[in-house]
């Protein structure tokens, strides 16, 4: 016979829900991404698979395209198997990835590999349903950034480690890293074997409230989106710009030996801050609350002007603590905006929505790489690195601009209420 509490839970399934709640935490901060091999995968692809600079480009954008083009009919896959199936399937084509780019040997098979890697993350990203519905079913709603936030913290120490010990198993072997990537891999695969979904409870409403609900969730929906997408590529590839911006800054003054020497510690750095700024996130959310939206972007703005300010200052250490500044902002904020949008849209989808939900929060999000990344490499062979970095200005202003019109459609609907 099954017991049940007070509020009518199961215990055996309130026990088992309550255990994939402790554990999703850490096993989304070990497989956020495949550790070791996104620390070395540039230089493992160029000087061990023997590919060019060009080569590497082709293969994100390729993988990238794939992922939009199958998105829809891997969303049907993952509603027919369920959540925690999708989620196996996510990391064991992770594991299948991580071998696949180890000992491949041709440029296609290592495409392929590249492939299985990105579309792996439409399966796995399923754990924050899990997560937020097994939170619904514990009566625990509003936990989901809490949890949400704690593997961030975890997948950003872990990143911060393997950055500073990547490099040096790399000059010893440069297969070390990959193999303890499988290795992670593996027992990553093994820790999905005891995740647990319970959905919660749905409320009853009239036909007429959910057609109402649809149109109002439909619109909202789009919006974040929209809003995901931008700020998210801005992100992105700001990131990537800035790096490269500031790389030639350094080559400038100081020379290509000791740029490598510097540019290794503003890294550091900026791993650091992308730990600090998850561990003070949590704090910061309960205190600011949806206002979230529109700081971050106005975070993004700030660090993109101390960057151009760096570029246009002739002092050199005023120039280096501008730039690692904007630098250590960029990375602080990538996972804090993430993490709210994720909890902003499970909260306005019903349980059922919730698949479709997340698998278009990762569709937007390669839209907007791909595009921005697209229209910035057109403009690359057209004006100077230093203008680039004005375009993210101006993409990070967009973004504030639309994060702000939905913070006051958030207002407004809880004024509603």
């Amino acid at each position: 016979m099954e017991q049940t509490n007070k509020q009518g839970i199961n215990l055996d399934k309130k026990t088992k829900a309550l255990f994939t709640v402790k554990i999703l935490p850490v096993f989304m901060g070990l497989s956020n991404d495949l550790l070791f091999y996104i620390a070395i995968n540039t230089l493992f692809l160029t000087t061990v698979k023997g590919l060019t600079a060009s080569n590497v480009t082709f293969l994100t954008t390729i993988s990238g395209l794939v992922y939009i083009l199958l998105q829809r009919p891997f969303l049907k896959i993952i509603k027919k198997v369920g959540n925690v199936q999708a989620v196996r399937m996510g990391t064991i084509m992770l594991l299948v990835a991580s071998i696949i780019l180890t000992f491949a040997k041709s440029y296609y098979i290592i495409m392929l590999g590249e492939i299985i890697y990105i579309i792996s993350y439409l399966f796995k990203s399923m754990d924050n349903v899990i997560l937020k519905n097994n939170l619904g079913y514990l009566n625990k709603k509003g936990k989901y950034i809490k949890y949400k936030n704690i593997s961030n913290i975890i997948f950003s120490i872990n990143t911060t480690i393997v950055t500073l010990i990547a490099g040096y198993l790399f000059k010893i072997n440069p297969y070390i890293p990959m193999y303890l990537c499988i290795g992670l891999t593996f027992i990553n695969v093994l820790i999905s074997l005891a995740l647990h979904e319970e959905k919660p409870q749905v409320e009853e409403i009239s036909e007429e409230e959910i057609q109402e609900r649809k149109i109002k969730f439909r619109k909202a929906i789009l919006l974040i989106l929209i809003a995901y997408g931008v700020f998210y590529a801005t992100i992105s590839t700001g990131k990537i710009n800035v790096k490269l911006f500031v790389e030639h800054e350094f080559e400038h003054y100081f020379g290509l030996g000791q740029t490598a020497i510097y540019f290794s510690y503003v890294l550091v750095m900026t791993q650091i801050a992308r730990v600090i700024a998850n561990i003070s996130f949590y704090k910061l959310y309960n205190r600011v609350k949806d206002k979230i939206l529109y700081y971050m972007p106005l975070v993004c703005l700030i660090a993109f002007l101390l960057v151009i300010l760096g570029g246009l200052i002739p002092l050199v250490n005023t120039k280096a603590i501008l730039m690692t500044l904007g630098l250590c902002l960029i990375f602080g904020i990538k996972d804090i905006f993430s993490t709210y949008i994720h909890d902003l849209v499970l909260k306005k989808a019903r349980p059922n929505e919730r698949q479709g939900c997340i698998s278009y929060l990762g569709l937007f999000k390669k839209i907007g790489e791909i595009g921005i990344s697209l229209i910035i490499s057109l403009l690359l062979l057209k004006i100077d690195l230093m203008y680039i970095i004005f375009v993210s200005l101006v993409l990070a202003f967009i973004s504030y601009i639309i994060n702000f019109d939905i913070y006051i459609l958030i207002i407004r609907e809880e004024e509603k209420k």
